[in-house]
């Protein structure tokens, strides 16, 4: 797996190469990138080494040995960091994956499509897409469930965000419903009258 890490680029798609190419990025560079972000994060991953965490000197990160007792797997770090976990079973690791406070998005994958889907599904999380429909199908509904937030952006349910539902009743048998309404009011005097009487 090393080897494939190894091979991944990090930085940013408006980077260009030095021949003025665009270069071809595989994982973006850490979001919010001051000098506390950077701290916290080298922290997260300092710690889970002294938890027994494996880290080869490689770009991106990617500690293996994890547990999800760890603190940085238990987090949102937002950076270009892959954590290697062993599992025995997919329902193990679908149980992994939900054990977090956390539940923007995911990607699954594997040798079985049908296999894929059914993790995707288990999964307690809101965005988990095939990467062809995230950049062909721009509609699709983006937000996160748990500590990653609520509401929705994009698509039908982020529109509905930005509306709210008012409720106003036009009686269409007016004439119907004023006859009810008047004739409930005298039961009701006449019933009250009589309790009041005995």
């Amino acid at each position: 797996m090393s080897e494939r890490i190894r091979k991944l680029h990090v930085g940013s798609v408006l980077a260009t190469s030095p021949e003025g190419f665009i270069s071809v990025v595989n994982g973006g560079s850490m979001i919010n990138n001051s000098d506390t972000r950077f701290d916290g994060l080298e922290k997260v991953i300092q710690d889970a080494v002294a938890m027994g965490a494996h880290l080869d000197p490689i770009l991106p990160p990617a500690p293996g040995n994890m547990t999800s007792s760890m603190e940085i797997a238990q987090s949102e770090v937002f950076a270009p960091i892959i954590l290697v976990m062993k599992y025995d079973t997919i329902d193990e690791a679908v149980d992994i994956a939900n054990g977090t406070r956390y539940g923007l998005g995911t990607s699954v994958f594997g040798p079985d499509q049908q296999t894929c889907k059914g993790v995707a599904l288990a999964l307690n999380v809101v965005w988990s897409p095939s990467m062809i429909l995230v950049y062909t199908i721009l509609d699709l509904p983006f937000g996160g469930i748990k500590a990653s937030g609520c509401g929705r952006s994009s698509g039908r349910e982020g529109l509905q965000a930005l509306t709210y539902t008012k409720t106003v009743i036009v009686d269409r048998f007016p004439l119907i419903a004023e006859t009810f309404q008047r004739w409930w009011t005298i039961q009701y005097a006449v019933s009250f009258r009589a309790g009041t009487a005995i």
